[in-house]
């Protein structure tokens, strides 16, 4: 589902905030509600929000050591089963959060740290990312599939969206970054 261009720009001509925009654009509704979910991958990353729908996922595969090809499958794919779940019980906005360390793939996708083993964001995921940085970039990539935002929370969530839009440039419009992560966002967010 593309992001409705039309629904997020009425709002902002009636002097509705960015924000607002940007939901309307996701949702496609000049009147949406916020409906948000938080999912948080691999442990506590701070307090959630009293009264928010949360969820805690797992990890995904193992930490550490370069993950197979199965292994980020599975976690991208338990992403996007997140997203799908999210999406049948109403919600029009997904949260990533993690405090995952995100530094090595951060700089490959900067290009700070180019490496010719590595081909493609997914051969970087493989490499460089580790299981919740997988399971949060499904859960990028499963928000856009489903017509959801993405809103990622630090610099983990944002470098798994990143990955997510070198694999899916048309996600850019869905997804966005709260309390640093649109700088972290925008950094990543080079062109290869």
């Amino acid at each position: 589902m593309p992001f409705d261009e039309r629904a997020a720009a009425a709002v902002r001509a009636r002097g509705g905030s960015r924000l607002a925009g940007w939901l309307a654009g996701v949702s496609g509704d000049e009147c949406a509600r916020l409906r948000a979910r938080v999912v948080v991958v691999g442990g506590a990353a701070g307090s959630p929000v009293a009264g928010a729908d949360v969820v805690l996922a797992a990890a995904g595969p193992r930490a550490g050591a370069t993950l197979t090809t199965p292994e980020v499958a599975a976690g991208v794919d338990a992403g996007r089963e997140l997203a799908a779940a999210a999406a049948r019980d109403g919600i029009n906005v997904i949260a990533g959060v993690s405090d995952a360390g995100a530094g090595a793939l951060a700089a490959w996708l900067t290009g700070d740290a180019p490496d010719p083993e590595i081909r493609g964001p997914l051969g970087a995921l493989r490499r460089l990312g580790g299981g919740e940085l997988t399971v949060l970039t499904g859960l990028a990539l499963g928000a856009g599939e489903r017509g959801l935002g993405y809103v990622c929370q630090g610099a983990a969530a944002a470098a798994a969206a990143a990955v997510a839009l070198e694999v899916e440039p048309d996600l850019r419009a869905r997804v966005l970054g709260l309390a640093g992560g649109d700088d972290v966002l925008a950094a990543l967010s080079v062109v290869r």
